[in-house]
């Protein structure tokens, strides 16, 4: 169980490092950052007000037939294509809190998604960068379009797993509503979709083929006999048969650290609770990666979970757990007779 339970913990992993490359702007900022320089590079012009690199540290990118603006900031480029901030910040290892500290710029993550970037703060971002890329690079001119790669994706690496350490519940409810929706579109159960932008989408091919990318956007299921299904929180899914009643609600608790086990089981408590204080006659399913023996005596001391089962055979669908769970979510919802 142990082993199994530490398996899941990986594949949620996997597939929240996978989504975040994309969701981030990770993924092909690279290749799209060479193409902006190679547009721009022959046209920008460096001056010490920039904090540009010495004669020697383009020497020593000329030796390694680098573009000066690969490596170093321009104000321009930052100011033409803010996301290059990214860029820079990435292939010199800045973290984001540390680059607003020594360049006294604010709301850089936003500013590298969607943000501007005044003529100022375009200063003061490339006097931290490139004073940070002549330490990192230049001292002992140890700089290489592989380096820069490395450097790259293992910043990248570094803040996505950070955020898996705060999302790993989040990651677990995802692949759970996944799991679920799947196997409902494969029994051609589903009739629509309602978006958490308010659009219904009925039947939309995209949204089914490409599941993993859209099941973030979904709010709630909407299936052939009039039952639905809402992603919501407290609990993280609920079952409304087709009179409209809540017949049952899931809480999905990912975490696999004992020492939290408790801190998790009082969350889904209260979210059954409140459940339960509008819907009496509701089922309760708790999923979780870990129970531990203390867990176990306090559930049944509550006895306000109706079923307990083991969150990484439903992930894996070992012993069919995710097909049995879902047979179990169909008759809660009358699709099946």
């Amino acid at each position: 169980m142990a082993e199994n339970n530490v398996l899941e913990q990986y594949a949620l992993r996997a597939s929240f490092v996978s989504n975040r490359l994309k969701d981030l702007g990770y993924l092909g900022l690279i290749a799209r950052a060479r193409t902006i320089i190679d547009n721009m590079d022959s046209d920008l012009e460096w001056g010490s007000e920039y904090t540009i690199p010495s004669k020697s540290s383009a020497e020593v990118l000329e030796k390694k037939g680098l573009p000066v603006s690969l490596v170093f900031a321009h104000p321009s480029v930052l100011r033409v294509s803010p996301i290059m901030l990214k860029y820079y910040r990435c292939i010199t290892a800045f973290p984001i809190k540390g680059l607003q500290r020594v360049s006294g710029v604010s709301n850089i993550k936003t500013k590298e998604i969607s943000g501007s970037i005044s003529d100022s703060q375009a200063y003061k971002l490339v006097t931290a960068l490139n004073d940070h890329a002549n330490l990192l690079f230049l001292k002992n001119e140890d700089v290489s379009m592989s380096k820069l790669d490395a450097l790259f994706y293992a910043s990248a690496g570094i803040s996505i797993d950070g955020s898996w350490r705060n999302q790993i519940g989040a990651e677990g409810e995802r692949a759970t509503r996944k799991a679920i929706v799947e196997r409902l579109i494969a029994v051609q159960e589903v009739k629509s979709f309602v978006l958490k932008n308010g659009q219904s989408v009925s039947g939309q091919p995209d949204l089914i083929i490409q599941l993993d990318e859209n099941i973030d956007t979904i709010q709630s299921v909407q299936c052939i006999n009039s039952s639905s299904i809402i992603f919501s929180s407290e609990p993280d899914l609920r079952f409304i048969a087709p009179d409209g009643r809540t017949v049952t609600g899931i809480e999905v608790k990912a975490g696999l650290d004992p020492a939290g086990a408790l801190e998790r089981l009082g969350a889904m408590i209260k979210s059954f609770d409140e459940l339960k204080s509008s819907s009496p006659g509701a089922d309760t399913i708790l999923l979780a990666s870990c129970i531990t023996e203390e867990v176990q005596k306090r559930l049944n001391e509550t006895k306000v979970v109706t079923l307990v089962m083991d969150l990484t055979d439903i992930l894996t669908n070992k012993r069919n757990a995710a097909d049995k769970l879902v047979t179990r979510i169909r008759k809660y919802l009358e699709l099946l007779t």
